[in-house]
């Protein structure tokens, strides 16, 4: 499902069969696949009052401009590893 709400953009995702996706590539090919290779986007964990349990349901959001300016995943860690 998309959605967009106050000029952000969201992704509900989940499987047919309600079974949790537990491989990153498979997301990051969905969100390749809807909003393109140069987009980024997160995925984020509520605080625990705010948690609705989705039955393995993921959100991705993503907005205009929407920078990682910190922190900075490269200089966090060295993906080369």
């Amino acid at each position: 499902m998309y959605d967009r709400i106050s000029g952000y953009e969201h992704l509900r995702i989940r499987r047919k069969d309600d079974k949790p996706i537990d491989n990153y590539l498979v997301m990051q090919r969905i969100k390749n696949d809807l909003w393109g290779n140069d987009i980024t986007a997160v995925q984020i964990y509520p605080a625990e009052t705010d948690f609705v349990d989705g039955s393995n349901t993921y959100h991705l959001w993503t907005w205009e401009n929407i920078e990682m300016v910190a922190p900075n995943l490269p200089d966090l860690y060295n993906y080369n590893n």
